[in-house]
Formats: C-alpha cells, sequence, structure tokens
C-alpha cells in the first residue's frame, strides 16, 4: 500500500499499464496473474499472493527485473485507457467495507484514484479473488 501512497503523494502519472501473461494464455484484461503500473515516477508490480488471499506489492527498480517476463500492455484497454497520463490522487485499502485486509495486514483490494475530486475522477480497483488479481472501475468516491 505505502508504495501507492507515495505515488499518490507526488502526484505521479500513470504512463503505461501491463498485464502479466501465462504461457499460452490470451490476455484478459480485467483479471491475470499480475499487472505492472509504470508511473513516472517508478513501477509497481501487482501480483495475488495465494497464500494469505491478498494482493502483494513490489516496487520494480529496474525494466531488467521484469525482462523475462512475458507482459502484454493494457494502455487501450479498459478501464486503463481512461486514465493513461492522469496523476494518481489517492489510494486506500478497500472491499468488504473499505479498508479490508488479509489476516496478515495486507489488503485483498487497492482503489486507485486518478484526478482530482472536482476533476471528474476516475477509481480503479485491483482486487484478489480466486488466486488472480481483478481490475474494475468504480464509481466515484
Amino acid at each position: 500500500m505505502e508504495l501507492f501512497e507515495k505515488a499518490a503523494q507526488s502526484d505521479a502519472r500513470i504512463l503505461r499499464v501491463d498485464q502479466l501473461m501465462e504461457s499460452g494464455a490470451d490476455p484478459t484484461p480485467d483479471h491475470g496473474i499480475g499487472y505492472l503500473l509504470t508511473f513516472d515516477v517508478g513501477r509497481i508490480l501487482v501480483l495475488p499472493d495465494r497464500k494469505k488471499a491478498c494482493l502483494a506489492l513490489r516496487e520494480v527498480s529496474n525494466a531488467e527485473e521484469v525482462d523475462e517476463i512475458q507482459l502484454f500492455s493494457l494502455s487501450e484497454e479498459e478501464p486503463w485507457w481512461r486514465v493513461v497520463g492522469q496523476s494518481l490522487t489517492r489510494a486506500w485499502p478497500g472491499a468488504h467495507g473499505e479498508g479490508a485486509s488479509s489476516s496478515e495486514g495486507d489488503p485483498d483490494e487497492i482503489r486507485l484514484q486518478f484526478r482530482a475530486d472536482e476533476e471528474n475522477p476516475k477509481v480503479i480497483s485491483l482486487h484478489y479473488g480466486d488466486g488472480r488479481v481483478h481490475v474494475q472501475e468504480k464509481e466515484n468516491p
């Protein structure tokens, strides 16, 4: 969570979104084995943690860390095309009552708000479900 909170504090702009691809699988933009979000201040990898039934977040400090991973660009897919180039203004845990987290304290859902409240904000949810990361646009907060 801290990675997204830091990005929001610096008004980081999202530049690109990629989905991690499973060998032989077709891309499914709304759920997958992981997502790489590239901001102007860095990259955040979002993965499912099946043991804890939550999301695992990892900072990717250089491109070589993900060179071996097959990625599919989602920058022109729903809901990402709506926010590419926009600033991240808020990030918070959510789900079954805002602030939900696993028994270990890791979030099972993260909501990301792009654009300020008065600028038609877009909220995208990344949440854990059935061993995958699911993505969907939410109603404005």
